[in-house]
Order: C-alpha cells, then structure tokens, then sequence
C-alpha cells in the first residue's frame, strides 16, 4: 500500500510540474521581451533612430528607391534576433554612413522619424522586439500552420514599423468574427446540432 502511494503520490508531483512548466515558461518569455523593450528606451534618440533604420524604407531625395531597411555597412550581415544585442555593444553610426543594399545615407532611412516624439519612437522599438521574436519563431516552429501564422504576424508588425501605424489584424472579410450571430440564429444553430441525430419523423413531432 505505501508502495502504492508513493508512487501516485510522485505520480501526481510529476504531473504537476509538467502542468506548471509552460506557465513558467512563459513568463520567463514575457519577462524577457520586457526586458529587452525597456532596453531599448534607455537608449539615446541616435541609437534608436539607426534601431529603426534597419526596419525603414529609404526615403532618399528621387523617391524611387526600394530599399526596405537600412544596413550598416560597417557590419557583417546578422539575423534580426541579433542585431539588439549588436547594436547595443557598438558605437552609433553617423548620418552620412551609406546603407551596403541601395547606398543612401542613414537619414534618407530615419527622415520621416525627424520630428517625431520620444513616446512614438518607444513604441515602434517595442514593435521591433516583438518582430524579431517573430523571426525566431518562424525559423525554429516545425508546424506549417503556426509557421504560417508567425510570418504572417511578421510581416504586420514590420509593415506598422514602415509606416508607423497600429497593428491591426484584420482579412478581407474585415474584423473577426465578421458578424454576430443573433440569439435566433445562435439557438437554432444549438437546436440542430443537439437533435441532428433524429429522423426527419421525430423532428416533426
């Protein structure tokens, strides 16, 4: 018999680590990104605009430029994942310094960032955590369908950056859920998948 409890009871212990372990998990993440995002804010407004310049259009003087985001051309080419680390530990770039994809300047990326307040550029750099984490997952998620859903949350997030706007997740069908069911249709909806099982005789009676 106390062999029996013990091993229910280390059966239950067990049971109950593995239910907490995502939550745990979890929050570590949480913790993580919130670190890194008031990171960012410590930073100076320079250093922040050259942040944004990797994930900003060029804006140089002919417009015609499709440059999506500046690179240093003082470094090698690094995942996103890794360029808050890097940036962090090197010294800020100089206005004048060419981007190594189209060679414009770093403030034909940053021009449109000119007059804009320190809370607005806080929030697209919160944005920018939360890009590069979707980079990560889309690179490391083995399940198609997430895959799927992290790219396509990448590229939104990165779009808002682009044109500093609010994420909104929205189809062609606007919205989700599109429409609300009213309670007529939600009871009839009930009623039929309750008694689907009955004849077309017993539905009559």
């Amino acid at each position: 018999m106390s062999g029996t409890n013990a091993s229910t009871s280390s059966g239950s212990s067990t049971s109950g680590s593995t239910t907490t372990e995502p939550s745990i998990q979890q929050k570590n993440n949480l913790q993580r990104i919130a670190l890194k995002k008031h990171q960012l804010k410590t930073w100076t407004r320079s250093k922040k605009l050259e942040k944004l310049a990797v994930y900003s259009q060029c804006r140089a003087a002919d417009n015609t430029c499709k440059c999506n985001g500046w690179k240093n051309p003082n470094n090698n080419p690094i995942p996103p994942s890794d360029r808050h680390h890097d940036r962090h530990n090197n010294a800020v770039s100089q206005m004048t310094d060419p981007c190594r994809s189209c060679g414009h300047h770093l403030s034909a990326h940053v021009s449109h960032l000119d007059a804009v307040k320190e809370e607005e550029l806080d929030r697209l750099l919160g944005i920018v955590v939360d890009v590069e984490n979707l980079f990560m997952c889309v690179h490391i998620e083995e399940d198609t369908d997430t895959k799927q859903v992290y790219f396509y949350l990448f590229k939104l997030l990165r779009k808002a950056i682009m044109i500093m706007s609010q994420p909104s997740v929205e189809g062609p069908l606007g919205n989700p859920p599109f429409e609300k069911p009213s309670i007529k249709t939600g009871v009839i909806n009930f009623v039929c998948f309750k008694f689907s099982h009955l004849s077309e005789k017993e539905w009559q009676t």
